[in-house]
């Protein structure tokens, strides 16, 4: 039972056709849904703790 209710909120996340993702107050991407991949062509390894706004900003 423990585990099913870890696992439910993240299903719940998941069926969610939107693109979602966590920031931590550092700025560095701490988690994506399956939505995000898709739509950034990335792998959920390559976005997982890399900096938010490097995908914005021209340096």
């Amino acid at each position: 039972m423990k585990q099913f209710a870890l696992l439910y909120p993240r299903s719940l996340i998941e069926a969610s056709p939107d693109p979602l993702l966590t920031i931590c107050s550092e700025g560095k991407i701490m988690d994506v849904t399956k939505a995000t991949a898709n739509i950034t062509g990335l792998t959920y390894d390559e976005i997982i703790y890399s900096d938010f706004l490097e995908y914005f900003l021209n340096r």
